[in-house]
């Protein structure tokens, strides 16, 4: 069990009028984090965009990218629901925790997801998630390939170009979100 402060009413009122901004309401969209601090282990841009198209017909609900203001080219490529770079961290506490589920690379956001309790898919690449992964409401896709774990400077060098993580398919993180919507 992890304690995540409280954001603030200013905090809560902010990330309504974010999620308002982009056509959104709360409590009515799938958050994507598909962006890690290597970006190397970043979920590729043409998979999410994928990801996206085919979540948001299915479930009939957005999906808003999160990530740091340097990824704000690559969420506008991803989706029209993107708060890249807007907001502060209990302000994105607060948008996951009124998220129906996050999709999460083994990143900040997969963690707050679990420590709040919003359902999650953690997308993991080079870490074990029988380590690291939440214990409740998380799908772990993982794909356990004979170089996995690394170490980050494994993942550089990588010749497999880094296919743990690219490997993971828009198919794949679907069926994981079946088991929790």
């Amino acid at each position: 069990d992890i304690d995540v402060s409280d954001p603030s009413d200013g905090d809560c009122k902010k990330v309504h009028d974010l999620l308002a901004s982009v056509g959104c309401e709360e409590k009515k969209y799938i958050l994507l984090a598909p962006f890690a601090a290597l970006n190397l282990r970043d979920w590729p841009i043409d998979t999410a965009r994928e990801f996206v198209c085919k979540a948001e017909a299915k479930y009939g609900i957005p999906v808003v990218v999160v990530g740091s203001a340097t990824n704000k080219n690559e969420a506008a490529q991803i989706s029209n629901y993107t708060l890249t770079g807007e907001t502060t961290i209990l302000q994105l506490v607060h948008l996951i925790k009124q998220a129906r589920v996050v999709v999460a690379m083994d990143s900040g956001p997969m963690h707050v997801a679990g420590a709040v309790g919003t359902p999650l898919v953690a997308l993991f690449s080079r870490d074990l998630p029988s380590k690291w992964a939440p214990k409740k409401k998380c799908k772990v896709i993982y794909m356990n390939y004979q170089c996995s774990p690394c170490s980050i400077e494994m993942v550089k060098a990588c010749s497999k170009k880094v296919s743990c993580i690219k490997d993971i398919g828009a198919d794949m993180v679907l069926k994981k979100l079946d088991e929790l919507i």
